[in-house]
């Protein structure tokens, strides 16, 4: 079964631009490369100190990918090097994405975790004046009912959370340390336990 599930996982990948129609609100960024604590109601964020920036995007219609505001499934996220993410949607693609980019180009908005701080700070230095600029990343994604015949689940969130674990678990053989996943929000622990050891 491994091997009919890694071949699965060989997916079409593309640029994303052809995804999402993305504007940012400047073309050259002045963000220090800095981070301060918000305090917002009884919540602490951790985000850009720069607050001018801001983009719009919106999903394509009739992309290459066939994703919907209504997909339900896994999405990965592709840099130059290996995959960097893999989300999952229930018809919330759009608010994904949102805090997605959010993330990397350094808006003051959402909680911007450790492991994407440091991921943005370097890819802040590498691209400099064209840190807005989103063309390095593509796009994978898998529908469910591509991986439901391994998956365990008595409803779409249940199936779901089991196909986001095997996905990750999955491309994780090839790529250990570059993921900015944060583990323990993948799945539930139960799928962690089954595809970890399965996966080995």
């Amino acid at each position: 079964m491994k091997k009919s599930i890694l071949t699965d996982l060989q997916t079409e990948l593309v640029s994303f631009s052809k995804v999402w129609s993305y504007k940012p609100n400047k073309v050259i960024s002045d963000w220090d490369g800095n981070y301060c604590e918000v305090i917002s109601g009884k919540q602490k964020y951790i985000r850009p100190t720069d607050k001018s920036y801001d983009f719009t995007f919106e999903l394509l219609p009739n992309n290459p990918l066939g994703l919907s505001l209504d997909s339900i499934g896994i999405y990965i996220i592709y840099d130059e090097i290996s995959c960097v993410y893999v989300g999952l949607t229930e018809g919330n693609i759009d608010q994904r994405f949102d805090a997605h980019i959010s993330k990397l180009t350094a808006k003051n908005k959402h909680h911007h975790p450790k492991k994407w701080r440091e991921y943005v700070k370097i890819r802040y230095e590498k691209k400099g004046e064209k840190f807005y600029d989103l063309e390095e990343f593509k796009i994978g994604f898998y529908k469910l009912s591509q991986f439901f015949k391994y998956l365990e689940g008595q409803n779409n969130k249940a199936l779901v959370e089991d196909m986001e674990t095997l996905v990750y678990y999955g491309l994780r053989l090839n790529n250990k340390d570059r993921f900015l996943n944060h583990v323990p929000s993948i799945g539930n622990k139960k799928c962690r336990n089954k595809w970890k050891q399965f996966f080995g």
